[in-house]
C-alpha cells in the first residue's frame, strides 16, 4: 500500500510548482519584449539598408556594384540571429530571478504562518 505524502512536502512541492510556473510566464514575457524591441532595431536597420540601396540604384548603371542586395538580405538575417540569442539570454535571466525571488517570497510567507 503506498504511502501518503506528507503535508509538508505536498505544500513545499506546491511552492515549487508555482514559483516554476512564474518563472515560465517571466521569462516568456522577458522574451517577447525582448523581440519586440529587437524587431523594431531591426525594422529601423532594414529601412536605412533599404533608403541605401535605393539611393545606390537610382545612381543607374554605375549604382549596381553597391546596391548588393544578397549582401544586405544576409547581414539583416544574421542581426536577427543575433537578436534572437539576445532575447533568449534576457528570458532565461528573468526566468532565474523569478524562480528564485518568487520561491524565497513563498517559503517566507509559509514559514510567516
Amino acid at each position: 500500500m503506498p504511502k501518503a505524502i506528507d503535508p509538508a512536502t505536498r505544500a513545499w512541492a506546491a511552492r515549487v510548482l508555482v514559483s516554476l510556473a512564474g518563472a515560465l510566464a517571466a521569462g516568456a514575457l522577458a522574451f517577447l519584449v525582448a523581440r519586440g524591441v529587437s524587431g523594431a532595431l531591426l525594422f529601423v536597420r532594414q529601412r536605412q539598408l533599404l533608403g541605401e540601396l535605393a539611393g545606390a540604384l537610382r545612381g543607374g548603371i554605375e549604382g549596381l556594384p553597391s546596391g548588393d542586395l544578397r549582401a544586405a538580405r544576409l547581414a539583416l538575417q544574421l542581426l536577427d540571429a543575433q537578436y534572437e540569442q539576445i532575447s533568449l539570454i534576457c528570458a532565461v535571466a528573468a526566468a532565474a530571478v523569478a524562480v528564485v525571488a518568487i520561491y524565497l517570497w513563498l517559503e517566507r510567507r509559509a514559514s510567516a504562518r
